[in-house]
């Protein structure tokens, strides 16, 4: 094969053995469903049928091996056992390994143990790995051609066609796969071309034509089609990597010797296909850590009047323009005091320190910290929890933590809805120009003169009766000079909390192509990228979340300020 068909192939093979791991995994909670078993031999029978199509015929013949004792299940003389699921993922394991070209175990052992499973102690045949799988294995459907309006006489011998309501002529597929380099390079051909429209409309507006402006605005709508249009190819939902979690929970289970529940809520929830393919990795550490430190032994459950199964959900939904990402477990919680006689010993904080819970908290997530008293498999080397910082902190996202002694803990990931193009928000501040994210604007307000002249890092105002904090950009960026009158306060939101951003001018709305910022200035948490502008000029994007957090650090002027508004 060549390398085109092969990717081909491949990336059909890769949809069947997931769609088969899920399929195994449901039969565990559901193992008379008819349809789910049906939908197990049907990935097996397509596997086997590509397999052999495209040479892979060790893998055909292991996987016949397989489909057989499956028609067992759908004949109705075997059940889907705890066994037989078990031995199944080792079957799928070595279809994996033999996809990638090597060997996950003993092939006969595995059909021998598929057969005990299903009560025949004969290993189940399989065609010899030398010799593929006859055409009649491989389901090819091809549309009839025209028929002549001749009226043809039949045939004298009944020909051998399948009871039941005629079959409808095949419907030409309606998705195709592409690249993801390809789609990476329209988003940034798109990007491009957002940049080249705002240009046009600057030089548009200096123009004044008329006609100019016309076009200009039609440009402008078919851009802004576009954009929508590629953006929501990139958007991917999150249930595109729940499906090895649940293969992970069950291996899970198995090593630690406690039974887990996963309950995934909010799959469909969608991200940008860069974020969704970066979060795979943190959260299967995540859920090691729920089931090794923080689930307790189903013993133990028992006396703390607990279920004996320990509870890991795994929850997505949108909240304005993050996406947040909860896993909560129904464990232990977090031992504050362990963790800071764990960073004294470390050397990460002084014994003298005064530290709140939720910053003692927070240490796990130092570089190479563990509670853990000896070291495993799944966990004990402090590097999981460092892994999920470093990895939601380039995302440009943040973590949030919170444990209850008993009661379980609740890692939140709050995550931008996309790395690519947004809708922004454009202020001046000093003379320079800067991008609010536009979904996380509430509303915007004149900063009224009272308050102009107070000098302090944070304020509060009374904002038809709720206190809201409130932020000069001019000194958060250290801008010199005073300002003019009438600044305007943005009001914006992320992870529930709210700020005001005082700016000096709202410039208006424009669409943003997001720029990430070069090393030398990553560590800038107050900014999350730049774009460039309509008339050549570089504006920084407001990191909203970052802003948030600063906003809630306490100040004497907020002590004072709140105690006149109360």
């Amino acid at each position: 094969m060549d390398e085109e068909t092969l990717a081909i192939f491949r990336a059909e093979a890769d949809s069947l053995v997931e769609s088969l791991e899920g399929g195994l995994l449901a039969l565990q909670t559901r193992p008379g469903d008819r349809a789910l078993i049906d939908q197990v031999f049907r990935d097996l029978h397509t596997l086997k049928g590509t397999g052999g199509m495209f040479g892979y015929t060790e893998l055909a013949a292991f996987v016949h091996g397989f489909e057989s004792a499956f028609e067992a299940l759908r004949s109705g003389s075997s059940v889907a056992s705890s066994e037989l699921v078990a031995i199944s993922l080792k079957a799928h394991d070595h279809i994996v390994a033999l996809l990638d070209g090597q060997s996950s175990g003993d092939p006969d052992a595995i059909l021998a143990g598929l057969a005990a499973a299903v009560g025949d102690q004969t290993p189940i045949p399989g065609p010899r790995p030398d010799v593929a799988p006859v055409a009649a294995d491989i389901d090819i459907v091809i549309p009839p051609e025209p028929q002549p309006a001749l009226r043809v006489q039949p045939p004298a011998a009944p020909v051998s066609v399948p009871e039941g309501p005629a079959s409808a002529p095949a419907k030409s597929s309606s998705t195709i796969r592409i690249s993801a380099d390809r789609l990476d390079e329209m988003m940034d051909r798109v990007g491009e071309l957002v940049i080249a429209e705002a240009r046009l409309a600057e030089i548009a507006a200096k123009s004044g034509s008329p006609t100019l402006m016309s076009v200009t605005e039609d440009i402008q709508r078919l851009a802004t089609g576009m954009r929508d249009a590629t953006m929501s190819i990139r958007m991917t939902p999150l249930s595109s990597i729940t499906g090895r979690f649940r293969r992970l929970v069950h291996d899970l289970a198995d090593q630690t010797g406690k039974p887990i529940e996963l309950v995934l809520e909010g799959e469909d929830t969608e991200l940008d296909k860069s974020v969704v393919e970066q979060l795979a990795e943190p959260l299967m550490h995540l859920i090691r850590n729920a089931a090794d430190h923080g689930l307790e032994d189903p013993m133990t459950r028992i006396d703390l009047d607990k279920p004996m199964a320990g509870t890991i959900t795994l929850s997505a939904r949108h909240s304005g323009a993050e996406v947040l990402i909860q896993l909560a477990d129904d464990g232990q919680g977090l031992d504050a005091g362990r963790i800071r006689a764990k960073a004294v010993e470390r050397g990460l904080i002084s014994a003298e320190a005064d530290l709140s819970r939720n910053e003692l908290l927070r240490l796990v997530f130092a570089p190479g910290f563990s509670t853990a008293e000896r070291v495993t498999e799944l966990s004990g080397r402090g590097v999981g929890m460092d892994v999920v910082s470093r990895t939601i902190s380039d995302l440009r996202g943040s973590v949030d933590l919170d444990s209850e002694p008993g009661q379980g803990t609740r890692i939140t990931l709050r995550l931008p809805l996309t790395l690519a193009i947004i809708d922004g928000l454009l202020v001046e501040v000093a003379g320079e120009r800067f991008t609010i994210p536009l979904a996380a604007v509430e509303e915007i307000v004149e900063l009224p003169e009272i308050l102009d002249d107070q000098q302090a890092t944070a304020r509060l105002l009374d904002i038809r009766g709720r206190l809201v904090p409130y932020l000069p950009l001019r000194e958060v960026f250290g801008s010199p000079g005073r300002p003019g009158p009438f600044q305007k306060i943005v009001v914006v939101s992320s992870g529930g909390g709210r700020v005001g951003l005082v700016v000096d001018r709202i410039i208006g709305s424009n669409q943003t192509v997001i720029k990430q910022l070069s090393p030398l200035h990553s560590g800038l948490k107050i900014f999350s990228g730049a774009t460039i502008l309509g008339d050549g000029a570089v504006a920084l994007i407001l990191d909203v979340p970052s802003l948030v957090t600063r906003s809630k650090r306490p100040s004497p002027s907020v002590n004072r300020l709140q105690e006149a508004y109360v």
